[in-house]
């Protein structure tokens, strides 16, 4: 089968209620953490052009995070430099502090840095010396140069409201293409404390605890070691060294996350008499030197971007949760030698925090229905109390809503059993494509299986037990796994960011009801008894660990049962009546499934949010269809 995507043109669209806000097209966040761009192309639903001159700070911002406004960098020459725009749009009725970092992503094109700043959307070269169109900067005159040279700021994106990311160059008249990545789930926490004194010749060392706020499963970490704000180089004791030691050959360092485990030791004495270690990063990615590439240079610093000992890889810790207390220690493991530990940080890119079924992108699940007769979809945007709805489908197609296009909003969507077709409403601007995947008999699946934010079109052929997934990165995956009588109920099992190929098994061999399922970390299989014939499987991510839970929900008490991914303990609760449907989501947006249920008899949903408690909602009409029941077997 070959994945056929095609533009049909814009599809009537009918907005119940409540109009759709007029705000510029973009990316909710954090539901994306990357945007990628070249500059001098335009980006989708952003722009490009020229400025008649270099972006000069017009004022004081009209909101930062910390609210602190560093003074102007930057000189206002007139010239030619490129620009392009990205738009940030925040759905809900709260203002959202952004994380925004600015890196090439590829090695230095033309030796020009790149510069970010934020203006009130929508942006034009005329808004540069505009002060109440200023929102703010990184404040620093060192851009994003090289690979793994980031800058890094937080902007605050009001309630109900945009925000244009401003990438440009900062040399004159500057015609090489260069490509960029901007990154949204990356946080910085450094060490502020004061020098730490190394043990001599100690191989116990000694401890700096950091406590790290970030949340979210872990998708990347890197170690970078801080100057001050002076010149840092090989003299003995200079403080604006990250360490100064006048052996850095005799030191090892190792980084363990928050509870103890796992860690990792990413720098075992490299070096000599080198004296210092300045400006470093140590990173598993972009194919940088090996620490082994360090010399012993009697009088030198270390600086630079290397990959951590392959020994002590950091990415061991893809797939934590990163809110904590990381613990770094150091030791120095000969005699003679001494120094200090003055800064460093840890760079933190956790996975995009998806809501399932949020029709408006504020990271909540979205209450939702589907009245197969006249093929309307209607939901409640939990944004603003709004109502919407489209008419899209028939009453004999099946509905796979997701997050085809990557935009951190759910896709209206529907799979046609008689031709195997899939059609998606593009949540940006209602355009929908078509393209065919699967047959008559097949049962649709879609979820992330590649870990790229896309919802991928999928389905598992019963006949044959064979899952068949088309990737949105690229090849189509088929692979038998199953039996005859299965229920396909994939997941996140493992915290890796990729979905899980697995089964319900609702009679297995010791009478009880069994799940299967293959790990995409590692390609192994699991299998937990847990259930009888009669749940219903409600997987979903219970206690925001970042990975799945294996849960059941029983129809005959109400009661569920969820199986701890932590440590494979399990809790039960009751909540719901016999006659009620699951409709398991996250309602309150705190990154935790809520368990929930739709009654028909009168149209009302119950939910036990885990932060914002019960919710008590009617919404629907006899015969209509709750969405977040539909990947429910």
């Amino acid at each position: 089968m070959r994945k056929k995507n095609y533009q049909r043109g814009l599809f009537l669209i009918l907005t119940i209620l409540v109009a759709f806000a007029n705000i510029v097209s973009g990316q909710v966040l954090p539901q994306v953490c990357t945007l990628r761009g070249t500059l001098g192309t335009a980006p989708p639903n952003g722009a490009t052009g020229t400025l008649p001159n270099a972006i000069s700070r017009p004022g004081s911002p009209t909101a930062t995070c910390s609210g602190v406004t560093p003074p102007n960098p930057f000189n206002s020459g007139a010239g030619s430099f490129r620009y392009n725009v990205h738009y940030l749009n925040n759905p809900t009725i709260f203002p959202i502090c952004v994380p925004v970092r600015l890196t090439k992503p590829t090695s230095n094109i033309s030796g020009a840095d790149l510069q970010i700043s934020v203006f009130q959307a929508p942006f034009t070269a005329t808004d540069i010396t505009n002060s109440t169109r200023f929102r703010g900067d990184s404040g620093t005159s060192t851009g994003a140069f090289a690979l793994h040279q980031p800058t890094t700021f937080n902007v605050v994106v009001p309630g109900n409201s945009s925000v244009a990311l401003v990438v440009y160059n900062t040399v004159n008249n500057s015609v090489a293409a260069e490509p960029y990545q901007l990154d949204f789930c990356t946080s910085t926490t450094s060490y502020t404390g004061s020098a730490v004194s190394i043990p001599d010749n100690n191989s116990n060392g000694v401890n700096i605890n950091l406590p790290v706020s970030t949340s979210g499963r872990i998708s990347d970490v890197n170690f970078r070691f801080n100057t001050g704000a002076g010149a840092c180089n090989a003299t003995e004791g200079n403080t604006n060294a990250a360490v100064s030691h006048t052996f850095v050959g005799d030191l090892i360092f190792r980084l363990t996350a928050p509870g103890g485990f796992p860690s990792a030791t990413f720098w075992e004495r490299r070096g000599g008499t080198r004296e210092n270690i300045c400006s470093t990063a140590i990173d598993d990615d972009g194919n940088l030197p090996l620490l082994s590439t360090i010399t012993n240079q009697t009088g030198q610093f270390v600086s630079g971007s290397f990959s951590s000992e392959t020994t002590g890889r950091l990415s061991r810790f893809d797939g934590e949760g990163a809110q904590g207390t990381w613990s770094l220690n150091v030791s120095d493991n000969v005699s003679e030698d001494t120094g200090f530990l003055r800064r460093f940080s840890l760079e933190i890119t956790t996975y995009p925090r998806k809501a399932p079924f949020d029709y408006d992108g504020d990271g909540r699940t979205d209450i939702s229905i589907y009245r197969p007769t006249p093929g309307e979809w209607w939901y409640l945007k939990s944004s603003n109390g709004g109502n919407a709805a489209f008419q899209f489908g028939t009453s004999s197609d099946k509905i796979v809503p997701g997050d085809y296009t990557g935009d951190g909003i759910t896709d209206v969507a529907f799979w046609r059993p008689s031709s195997g077709e899939w059609f998606i409403l593009r949540s940006e601007d209602f355009s929908f494509y078509a393209l065919p995947f699967g047959t008559s008999g097949d049962t649709p699946v879609p979820s992330d299986y590649d870990g790229d934010t896309f919802t991928d079109v999928a389905v598992f052929r019963l006949s044959t037990n064979t899952w068949y997934i088309s990737k949105s990165s690229g090849g189509t995956d088929i692979i038998g796994f199953g039996a005859a009588g299965d229920k396909p109920v994939p997941a996140d099992y493992d915290g890796d960011g990729k979905s899980d190929i697995a089964i319900f098994r609702p009679n297995g061999v010791s009478g009880g009801a069994e799940w299967w399922g293959i790990r995409s970390r590692n390609g192994g299989n699991f299998v937990f008894q847990f259930g009888t014939s009669t749940d219903k499987p409600v997987s979903g991510d219970y206690t925001g660990d970042g990975r799945a839970d294996i849960a059941i929900w029983r129809p005959s008490n109400g009661n569920w049962f969820i199986m701890r991914s932590e440590d494979n303990s399990f809790y039960s609760f009751p909540f719901g009546a016999n006659g009620d449907v699951p409709v398991p989501g996250d309602y309150d947006g705190d990154g935790k499934i809520d368990a929930a249920v739709f009654r028909p008899s009168n149209s009302t949903w119950f939910a036990q949010r885990s932060t914002a408690g019960t919710l008590i909602q009617q919404f629907g009409i006899a015969g209509d269809f709750p969405t977040p029941n539909t990947f429910v077997p």
